[in-house]
């Protein structure tokens, strides 16, 4: 992206139809018109590019939460794995 004007209040930019597309967690504008997840961009066009930043916040929390999951899990698997020994070891008894 290349700022090229700016006002009190807005930037005048020059952007490619990728980078948007980037900012909206498609690899390329092709690659998302390919799955019918195209934009519909035409001269006029308003994009909230902050959707983009609401998107990766999203991801953030989910791998946070991903992790605080794995440590439970991790106590989980191995209670179960506990008691999957002891279950054998009796078995063979």
């Amino acid at each position: 992206m290349k700022i090229l004007g700016k006002t009190e209040n807005a930037l005048l930019c020059e952007i490619t139809e990728d980078e948007i597309y980037h900012v909206f967690n498609h690899y390329s504008a092709y690659s998302a018109k390919k799955e019918g997840k195209g934009l519909n961009l035409n001269i006029g066009t308003e994009i909230d590019l902050g959707e983009g930043f609401n998107f990766a916040h999203q991801i953030e929390n989910l791998c946070r939460s991903f992790k605080d999951h794995l440590v439970i899990f991790q106590r989980t698997q191995n209670a179960l794995q506990t008691f999957a020994e002891m279950v054998l070891k009796n078995a063979k008894n």
